[in-house]
C-alpha cells in the first residue's frame, strides 16, 4: 500500500517494524525457526532470511524464506565489571 500525504515532511518519518511485530505472527514464527535450527545444530546459529508478507486484513500471513544458516562462530565475551580496590591511606 502506498500512501501519499504531502503535508508530512519526509525527513521526520521513521520506518519501524511495529506493525510487523504486533499485527503478524512474524516474531512467533522466527522464534520457532531459530529454536529448531539451534536444536539441529546443537549450537546457536546465524541466519539470513527474507520475509513475504501477505495482504490479508487485519492479520497478514507471513512466510520466512531461509537463505543461509550456520553455526554462530563466536559470541561476544561478556564484560565483567571490575571494581577498583581502595586501600586505606
Amino acid at each position: 500500500m502506498v500512501y501519499s500525504d504531502h503535508s508530512l515532511d519526509p525527513r521526520s518519518l521513521v520506518i519501524t517494524l511495529d506493525g510487523l511485530l504486533s499485527q503478524t505472527s512474524f516474531a512467533e514464527h522466527l522464534k520457532k525457526v531459530l529454536k529448531a535450527l539451534e536444536f539441529s545444530y546443537s549450537h546457536p546459529v546465524d541466519i539470513e532470511f527474507t520475509t513475504a508478507i501477505g495482504s490479508e486484513y487485519p492479520r497478514p500471513s507471513v512466510e520466512i524464506h531461509l537463505l543461509q544458516c550456520g553455526r554462530r562462530a563466536a559470541w561476544p565475551a561478556r564484560r565483567r565489571s571490575v571494581s577498583p580496590t581502595i586501600w586505606p591511606g
